[in-house]
């Protein structure tokens, strides 16, 4: 297997998700004692179900200590988690300047970061 192309990430990940993602990772250490997980994957994923249209979303998955050595040049630090980005360069527009949050009905998903309003005081 060819290792993806390097995409810088440029997304934040939220306190929410970074919870949601330690779960995540309990889970599949205990169902794989035999090789745990060693880094967080986040990737742009084409969904393809039996019913209805297929459709793309944010995935996170971990790669395993056996599976590190093949990935080690690719992990990089977002909001002090180490992971790795499974994007293509097209596919990284999705996650510029994005959060990656999650929500108990949504799971995970890219959000826009909050606009800071500005009040302006008027002369009278």
């Amino acid at each position: 297997m060819r290792p993806p192309d390097y995409q810088r990430a440029t997304f934040t990940i939220a306190s929410k998700a970074k919870r949601k993602i330690a779960l995540l990772r309990q889970v599949f250490d205990a169902t794989s004692r035999a090789d745990p997980a060693s880094v967080t994957a986040i990737a742009w994923a084409r969904v393809m179900p039996k019913e209805g249209p297929d459709y793309e979303q944010v995935m996170v998955s971990f790669f395993t200590r056996s599976q590190l050595p093949s990935v080690v040049n690719l992990v990089q630090t977002v909001s002090n988690i180490d992971v790795v980005l499974l994007a293509t360069r097209e596919q990284a527009r999705h996650f510029e300047g994005r959060i990656l949050d999650f929500g108990n009905s949504d799971g995970f998903f890219l959000r826009r970061p909050p606009t800071k309003l500005r009040l302006v005081v008027g002369d009278g």
